[in-house]
């Protein structure tokens, strides 16, 4: 705030009496703030007059955030040429290389890639844009919305049917296809994932998984892999360079830029993906006993049961880099090729 209060002031016949004071503008979110007033009769502060009023403060200061899903700072969303972002009704806003703008309010979300944008109204009714106007589905109730690397969205209705369109495609529905609950996007195809666990290719480009069951599915550059509900593991796709590890008890997979990595109940981790590349392979320490495990385009990282932490993936340069000695870790985060470790 700008300090404590000072001078003197009057105090009214019916006793009232008023003040200013300005609390600093420091765009961080701290949640609500108490402002405590306190009335004394002595400039040292001693003696103090009647009671202590207390003022609960809103904070509606934003802090900067980031999402991997199309980049996501604050209120802007960015796409490989344009900048866009929502104002406070709602209305966009989009500049850079082109700079067209939906007309109109009301949109709480917006959808990047690398050639267009989608926004979402709170009704689940879409505009899309990119240099110019793009056509997107009509009606409202379009939830699950994603995007892969061609540029193209793909948006679930109120049925649980499909849409996919594009900044070259023509908005349409996926034939044969329903109750369906989410949509995994890579740089260049869909799938989706049923109710009952059921995976579609919705391009139809690549055949998936048969039968149900499956609880999650993870997406690499190109190539995606399927967890089942008793932990084994399928990898398919359009250019599959490896096929997943047999056997069950996988809990979790993660993805890097052409390769997965899974990790096991007992704790032991296993990668996949692309064992030809000058670039790669370092397989997980046998010694690894991880509790989680983590990955970013270049690379994978565990966190053992101890606190310790493990790293294998991209051999840059013939030479990984160093992995924190010591402490006890409780997160890793990432960007696309830099991973930071969050100590207990």
């Amino acid at each position: 705030s700008s300090g404590a209060l000072t001078g003197s002031g009057t105090v009214g016949s019916n006793g009232s009496f008023s003040f200013s004071h300005t609390i600093a503008s420091d765009l961080t979110t701290e949640g609500s703030e108490t402002l405590n007033i306190k009335l004394f009769s002595d400039s040292s502060r001693s003696t103090q007059v009647g009671s202590t009023a207390s003022v609960a403060i809103a904070d509606t200061s934003s802090t900067t955030i980031t999402e991997l899903s199309g980049v996501k700072i604050g209120n802007e969303y960015i796409s490989n040429r344009e900048f866009s972002a929502l104002n406070e009704y709602g209305e966009i806003v989009t500049w850079g290389n082109g700079g067209y703008s939906p007309s109109g309010g009301g949109y709480v979300q917006i959808y990047s890639s690398p050639g267009a944008f989608t926004a979402r109204k709170e009704d689940g009714t879409l505009a899309s844009w990119g240099r110019e106007l793009i056509n997107s589905p009509k009606g409202s109730g379009y939830r699950g919305i994603t995007t892969n690397g061609q540029s193209e969205f793909a948006a679930i209705d109120e049925l649980g049917k499909v849409y996919i369109w594009g900044l070259n495609r023509e908005p349409a529905r996926v034939e044969n296809l329903s109750n369906v609950v989410r949509i995994v996007a890579n740089d260049i195809s869909f799938v989706a994932i049923t109710a009952s666990g059921e995976i579609y290719a919705v391009d139809k480009s690549f055949d998936a998984p048969k039968g149900s069951g499956f609880k999650d599915v993870i997406s690499s550059r190109e190539a995606f892999t399927a967890i089942s509900a008793e932990g084994s593991l399928v990898t398919f796709g359009n250019n599959v360079r490896e096929a997943a590890p047999i056997g069950s008890g996988y809990i979790k997979v993660v993805a890097g830029w052409y390769a997965f990595a899974a990790l096991k109940r007992d704790g032991t981790a296993i990668s996949w993906g692309e064992p030809n590349s000058p670039r790669f392979w370092n397989d997980p320490p046998a010694n690894g006993s991880f509790s989680e495990i983590y990955a970013n385009e270049e690379m994978f990282a565990g966190i053992k049961y101890d606190g310790g932490i493990e790293s294998w993936g991209a051999n840059l340069g013939g030479n990984l880099t160093s992995t924190p000695q010591g402490g006890k870790y409780i997160k890793i985060v990432g960007t696309r090729n830099t991973l930071a470790a969050l100590d207990s």
